[in-house]
């Protein structure tokens, strides 16, 4: 799988006056360096939606590009992603967004750029299985609304401190491993099988435990 590097320069070219609030935007990056590299695949999505990541806006083998004609009044997102000979993609750049005239790196990282602290320093690499797995949670289940956008935003405000101390500390790390198990496995859930039918089986699971529960539970002493 090759990786890609942050998006490094962003530059604003704002079309002639006859033609009303239309903008191109140019990016740079630096360039993957690993043998196998086939190109870059950029993307961009509207405030609210999600990256159609069958349908790149731009694809190259060149480190820059050019989006032509978007509208200066809305908020867009860019991602990038490289690409190998086999087809394999790395995981999302960070995330630039630029609305209203401004332009910045979007705190919410847009789709597995980094930004799971906890996470990556719980389990080593912001590209071990787990971490990946919770990043693509954060992309298609928690961004793309705002009361998720909201937690997350406070979570990469909070985190770091955590996760450096979680980071220097072995025993630590593993308790931290084994308390993201539920989460890990809750979002695995939701990618793989969707919405509905995890709500179903977690539905399912808990009617069981409280079953059990009452089958087990203490009877209470007996008064004389």
């Amino acid at each position: 799988m090759v990786s890609f590097k942050v998006l490094l320069l962003f530059i604003i070219f704002i079309s002639p006056a006859n033609v009303a609030h239309c903008l191109d935007l140019s990016f740079a990056w630096d360039a993957n360096t690993e043998p196998d590299l086939a190109g870059y695949r950029v993307f961009y999505r509207q405030e609210g939606q999600n990256y159609d990541y069958n349908n790149p806006v731009w694809e190259t083998i060149e480190t820059t590009c050019t989006i032509f004609g978007l509208d200066d009044n809305t908020t867009y997102y860019f991602i990038s992603r490289a690409f190998d000979i086999y087809g394999n993609e790395s995981d999302n750049s960070v995330e630039l967004c630029h609305g209203a005239g401004i332009i910045a790196y979007s705190s919410g990282g847009g789709g597995g750029g980094g930004g799971c602290f906890i996470a990556t320093a719980a389990f080593g690499s912001k590209f071990e299985k787990h971490v990946r797995l919770l990043r693509r949670f954060r992309d298609l289940y928690l961004l793309p609304h705002s009361v998720g956008r909201a937690f997350v935003n406070a979570y990469y405000r909070y985190s770091p401190p955590v996760a450096d101390v979680i980071a220097h500390h072995p025993p630590l790390r593993a308790m931290v491993r084994w308390s993201l198990l539920p989460l890990v496995s809750l979002s695995w859930m939701l990618l793989n099988l969707g919405f509905i039918p995890t709500i179903f089986l977690m539905f399912l699971m808990g009617s069981v435990m409280w079953v059990c529960y009452l089958k087990i539970r203490p009877t209470g002493a007996q008064t004389s």
